[in-house]
């Protein structure tokens, strides 16, 4: 099949580069900078895809909403094994700070790589909403 046999994607305007935004925001302070590059979408985000070492994710713990829910402990233990065996795989979900660099989303997976002592891999969102 060719890009013929759907005439509206001819229409369509090509995506807006990826070039870096004006970050309106504030970055989390783990005491640190950053480790990796961050990549900036057009709509201000940041996007990084980093180890996450067990030191790391004490550190963004810290920094936790007072918006989370409580902590699952059955996922907890869960990943925390899965870490352990090596059957954690990166995944479209990850780690989230909002525009106040608090800790929005990530707190179970945080739990588990301070828990069971492992790194693991994870995609971080900086400046995404609450």
């Amino acid at each position: 099949m060719t890009i013929a046999a759907f005439p509206t994607a001819q229409r369509r305007p090509a995506p807006p580069e990826l070039a870096p935004a004006t970050v309106r925001y504030k970055m989390p302070d783990f005491g640190q900078p950053w480790p990796d590059e961050i990549t900036f979408l057009p709509n201000g985000w940041g996007l990084s895809i980093s180890v996450i070492r067990p030191s790391l994710a004490m550190k963004m713990l810290e920094v936790n909403s007072d918006q989370q829910r409580k902590p699952k402990r059955r996922s907890i233990g869960q990943f925390g094994r899965d870490m352990v065996q090596g059957r954690w795989q990166l995944t479209h979900q990850g780690i989230a700070f909002n525009r106040q660099g608090k800790l929005v989303d990530g707190q179970n997976r945080l739990m588990a790589c301070v828990e069971s002592g492992v790194p693991f891999t994870s995609m971080v969102w900086f400046g995404v909403g609450d």
